[in-house]
């Protein structure tokens, strides 16, 4: 059997280090983003979900959706890796969401 190619999810599941639920997607960002969101946390070499990783990156004003490279999905003996191709941007109002921007 040949290397399991790095970055790509192997299937382990493990809680994340923030909220602690089990995550169902793996997901990459840039290096440099990664240093700046995360930095030198307790938890840097640990799991971090998306959503805790977006929770912690708007808090700092970096913008995950440009640091995106991939999500990754495991299933039944494969890996689905989803690119992102286009972003919505949304204000929050007292009125709810509204559209803002979309960009590839």
């Amino acid at each position: 059997m040949s290397k399991w190619p790095e970055g790509i999810s192997d299937g382990l599941t493990l809680p994340c280090a923030l909220c602690g639920v089990v995550p169902k997607f793996d997901f990459r960002v840039t290096e440099e983003c990664w240093q700046v969101v995360v930095g030198d946390a307790e938890y840097k070499r640990g799991v971090v979900c998306l959503p805790c990783f977006d929770r912690l990156a708007v808090k700092k004003h970096v913008d995950v959706s440009k640091a995106l490279i991939e999500v990754q999905f495991t299933g039944v003996g494969k890996t689905i890796i989803l690119s992102p191709q286009w972003t919505h941007r949304y204000n929050v109002g007292p009125t709810g969401k509204k559209l803002v921007k979309g960009s590839k």
